[in-house]
């Protein structure tokens, strides 16, 4: 055990002898106020070590429950996840049970009993305000946990505090917009950094995910069905790791199934995505603001088959910023031009090692997957491809 000084008690002084001093010793008599403020300190000392931290609360949101009172018991739920993040706590935990959140009778107007309280024209505009550090999780997953009702340019959910997490493994919800896919799904701001978005599905959307917080996890989500991007990210060290992108962007060649963008000193990292059947491009790299020093942006082990465009898109300008793509499958691209990798540089060479291209041997014609450049080309050296196939393992 360490000993520490304790400041701000006096020294024992010598005194006369008193009664608790025996006639004749020699040792030094303590004064009472001496000993009581040691006393004390130790006494301090003992219950800081001792104390126990606070543990989370619990907040629990049901299709059964009510927001009247003080809900969020077990034996007493919310009905709303808004109401769930009024009661919670920072640090809290929300569990929802399976059923239909959001806009439950599909009216898209936000005033029938057990409705989210939508936030149309004022404040996030957005269904759900995550806007505390929270876990939020549904208890059956995405496949019996709907949050519907995302229309009109709102978002289903946005995230404004540091640290959320919404959704785990198959413990996240299915965000579903409607037939106009006019609204979007998860907004996570600048401020929201080091987020976790896992285990979700979306679909029937505008976009899918807009990350700008910094740090962030985007892992093990499903999205299909998107007007524009399915994951856009911005910020720096963004993952993006394990995900399920599919028939997204019909809005021109910069929309992507996954997009990302960012000037560091963190680079994204976008790695183990399944990114198939895309209108637009598979995987879009905008690395023109990245700087000499930042770390790479990396996108490596992806399966990018089959996309309208090319399969990846990397863009560099001349600051000196660079990005590496290994390792990726990369086939059946952009049916026009066979452009699997297609990099635009005006600075570096972007590094392009050990992709498989649709064959043995490297990029080439159809079947395999060609390389499409201008400016600086990429490095495809030491190895220039793979024979074989890298298929990545999803957990949803």
């Amino acid at each position: 055990m360490e000993t520490r000084e304790v400041h701000g008690v006096e020294s024992a002084r010598q005194s006369p002898p008193t009664a608790d001093v025996a006639p004749g010793s020699t040792r030094r008599a303590e004064p009472r106020r001496t000993r009581l403020r040691m006393r004390g300190a130790l006494a301090v000392l003992i219950l800081g070590i001792a104390a126990p931290q606070a543990r989370a609360e619990v907040q629990y949101v049901a299709n059964t429950g009510s927001d009247s009172g003080a809900c969020g018991a077990a034996e007493a739920p919310c009905r709303t996840i808004s109401r769930a993040i009024e009661r919670a706590a920072p640090g809290d935990r929300i569990v929802v049970l399976p059923g239909v959140y959001g806009d439950v009778d599909g009216d898209g107007e936000f005033i029938s009993p057990g409705d989210e309280p939508a936030q149309y024209d004022t404040g996030c505009r957005c269904l759900i305000d995550v806007d505390k550090p929270l876990t939020i999780v549904s208890r059956r997953g995405a496949g019996a946990t709907v949050l519907r009702g995302a229309v009109d340019g709102l978002f289903a959910v946005r995230v404004s505090a540091p640290g959320v997490v919404l959704g785990r493994k198959k413990k996240g919800f299915s965000v579903v917009g409607d037939a106009q896919h006019d609204g979007y799904g998860v907004f996570v701001t600048n401020e929201a950094t080091g987020a976790s978005i896992e285990g979700n599905s979306f679909s029937r959307l505008e976009a899918a995910l807009f990350v700008a917080g910094s740090g962030s996890l985007v892992r093990g989500n499903r999205i299909s069905q998107t007007w524009g991007r399915g994951i856009h990210v911005e910020g720096e060290s963004v993952r993006v790791i394990g995900n399920v992108v599919e028939q997204t962007g019909t809005l021109g060649d910069r929309d992507a199934g996954i997009y990302a963008t960012g000037a560091g000193p963190g680079g994204h990292t976008i790695r183990r995505n399944v990114v198939v059947g895309n209108m637009g491009l598979g995987i879009y790299l905008d690395g023109f603001a990245a700087q000499a020093g930042m770390q790479p942006h990396v996108v490596a082990e992806n399966l990018v088959v089959g996309n309208a465009l090319a399969g990846i898109k990397v863009v560099l300008g001349s600051g000196g910023g660079n990005a590496h793509v290994p390792g990726n499958t990369i086939y059946g691209n952009d049916p026009q031009s066979n452009c699997g990798l297609m990099t635009l540089s005006a600075g570096p060479a972007p590094v392009a090692t050990g992709n498989y291209w649709g064959g043995p041997g490297g990029p080439g014609g159809d079947p395999k997957d060609a390389v499409c450049s201008l400016g600086t080309p990429p490095d495809l050296s030491a190895p220039a491809a793979s024979d074989s196939l890298v298929v990545p393992r999803i957990v949803l």
